[in-house]
């Protein structure tokens, strides 16, 4: 399913996506190899089913942090709206991927009286300033169909992406917000 809005490309001639993903597999190898032994994946598969999962959603948001860390920028100056904002420093932030939650770390840039700005944000065109829109659908899915607590504990039941009963009332008001 896709969206209607556009995102600036994201793109680093530096990262080495096909790199990332042999890292990753040879990551999941070695984790079976140390958990299962042959014919140990047959007799406790639904533990093997879950130990796939959580391998498969820890690389995943491994992947997705290589990914977001470079949409930063990190120049001492850059221009938005015409005028010039210079950089104030670094800042954390967690984005809610369908992955689960990936910490990083982006520039931050100020102007005398004017918020403080995240190019990095603006470039991953993330929804409430924190969530992807893949895990932003999931969740307002959710909670359409039920109480903020009982969505929480579906999404926390059914993977990796767990965000609070409170989060997703931000982002319901946020989303509420935006189609007024």
């Amino acid at each position: 399913m896709t969206h209607s809005h556009t995102f600036p490309p994201l793109s680093n001639p530096g990262l080495d996506v096909a790199e990332l993903a042999r890292d990753a597999a040879a990551l999941f190898e070695s984790l079976v190899l140390q958990r299962f032994g042959p014919g140990d994946a047959a007799s406790d598969f639904a533990g093997f089913e879950s130990m796939v999962g959580e391998i498969a959603a820890a690389s995943g948001r491994d992947i997705l942090r290589s990914l977001i860390e470079s949409c930063d920028v990190a120049e001492p100056r850059l221009m938005r709206d015409g005028e010039p904002r210079r950089l104030a420093g670094r800042s954390s932030r967690t984005v809610m991927t369908m992955m689960g939650p990936v910490e990083r770390e982006r520039s931050r840039y100020r102007r005398r009286g004017r918020p403080s700005w995240m190019p990095a944000d603006d470039s991953l065109g993330l929804l409430a300033g924190w969530m992807t829109w893949p895990a932003a659908k999931a969740s307002l899915f959710a909670v359409s169909h039920c109480p903020f607590q009982d969505a929480e504990e579906i999404l926390r039941r059914v993977g990796p992406m767990a965000p609070l009963a409170s989060a997703l009332q931000d982002l319901s008001a946020a989303m509420h917000g935006a189609w007024r």
